[in-house]
């Protein structure tokens, strides 16, 4: 069932807790998601980012073996990295908003 959702997506978030760590089943996954859902943009996030003593230093570099690139740092409870978050998920949505347009354009031409 999840590849079945996951081939309908664009994107999808992978969320990571600070205070936990990179924990064995966020390594399964991400190594799933590369061999059955390569074409799809994984954002990956540090949620409780508020709780870390070093900054993100040893949480970013944990989330970066799962080589998906950067993460964004998070903070449900302060609103910390709200922005930065926005400006990944920006471009990603443009380009959704954009396409829904023609859809619905070539879709209306077609009546």
């Amino acid at each position: 069932m999840t590849a079945n959702v996951l081939r309908k997506c664009k994107f999808a978030l992978v969320l990571i807790d600070a205070r936990d760590g990179l924990q064995p089943m966020d390594l399964d996954v991400g190594k799933w998601l590369r061999k059955h859902a390569p074409e799809i943009k994984i954002i990956m996030v540090i949620n409780k980012a508020e709780s870390l003593d070093d900054g993100l230093g040893s949480a970013s570099e944990a989330a970066r073996t799962l080589r998906f690139g950067d993460p964004v740092a998070l903070s449900a409870e302060t609103g910390l990295g709200m922005n930065d978050l926005y400006e990944v998920f920006s471009p990603l949505l443009e380009q959704q908003h954009m396409l829904l347009q023609y859809l619905f354009i070539a879709s209306w031409q077609l009546r």
